[in-house]
């Protein structure tokens, strides 16, 4: 059987308006520790595809998210010009 497509083609889904809280919904992301010394500060997440380890202002790696610590409970992800925050165990 065939199917009918309409003349304007297929729809595509809307952009989601913030490509960071996308980004921790779709990877499952929360802030499950986070360690820092006089030199760095290093955050480890939790994921759906298992922990991931960064440092502060390090880019995720594989992705174009990038983590800052904001202070000792919450992290700022960025993707591109949108951010979302997370806090420590949420």
């Amino acid at each position: 059987m065939a199917s009918e497509s309409s003349a304007a083609g297929p729809e595509k889904a809307p952009a989601p308006a913030n490509q960071a809280e996308a980004f921790v919904a779709e990877h499952g992301l929360s802030l499950a520790a986070q360690a820092q010394d006089e030199d760095s500060k290093a955050l480890m997440l939790e994921s759906r595809y298992g922990p991931v380890y960064v440092e502060s202002g390090a880019t995720i790696p594989g992705t174009k998210a990038t983590v800052t610590v904001q202070d000792k409970q919450t992290v700022k992800i960025t993707v591109g010009q949108d951010s979302t925050t997370l806090k420590l165990g949420s």
